[in-house]
């Protein structure tokens, strides 16, 4: 069956109404609009899993979840892959997260990586997501965001990665820091 998508924007509370009579599963609210999301490929399932054990292991896997809906703000509500909360977090509605209780959000780009480098970095810098990692196994490269702005991100390293199926070193990752960004004025 085709989704009918609404002709003027939504805000979260609407979306989140339509999504349950309509049963709708993988969309993302995305400025008003619901976007449905591709299917997810077996590279893409097995990406996620490879970084599911990595992040959980390093930030206990309390802290570690995903797919699920992230709330930005009234009109975008994105579904990314894994994300980690802060240390004591508890949502009253585990089935939405809100960013002021995430360090971490992680994408990982098989066929969505320029909308994942682009649109979906601002819109995460936006929301004061600290850290944002989108994930090309494909390519090689984990591409790190720091230092969120509401125009985007400061800093964007290419950090380099084994292939899909090697076991991601968070802690190097981390430990290696974001760059320093010169104080403006």
């Amino acid at each position: 069956m085709a989704m009918t998508y609404p002709v003027t924007p939504l805000d979260f509370d609407e979306y989140v109404r339509l999504a349950e009579l309509h049963d709708w599963t993988h969309v993302e609210l995305d400025d008003g609009m619901v976007i449905e999301m591709s299917p997810e490929s077996g590279h893409h399932a097995m990406g996620s899993h490879d970084l599911l054990f990595p992040l959980a292991h390093h930030f206990g896997e309390d802290r570690v979840f995903g797919p699920a809906t992230l709330v930005l703000d009234e009109r975008n509500a994105l579904e990314p892959d894994l994300f980690v909360v802060r240390a004591g977090t508890r949502e009253t509605r585990p089935d939405w997260f809100r960013t002021a209780h995430i360090e971490i959000v992680v994408e990982v780009a098989i066929s969505s990586l320029s909308r994942d480098l682009v649109v979906k970095s601002r819109k995460y810098a936006r929301a004061d997501i600290a850290e944002y990692w989108v994930v090309a196994s494909a390519k090689g490269v984990l591409h790190r965001h720091t230092h969120p702005t509401p125009d985007g991100y400061l800093s964007v390293i290419a950090v380099p990665i084994a292939p899909i199926g090697t076991y991601l070193d968070v802690a190097a990752i981390l430990a290696a820091g974001p760059p320093d960004i010169p104080a403006v004025g």
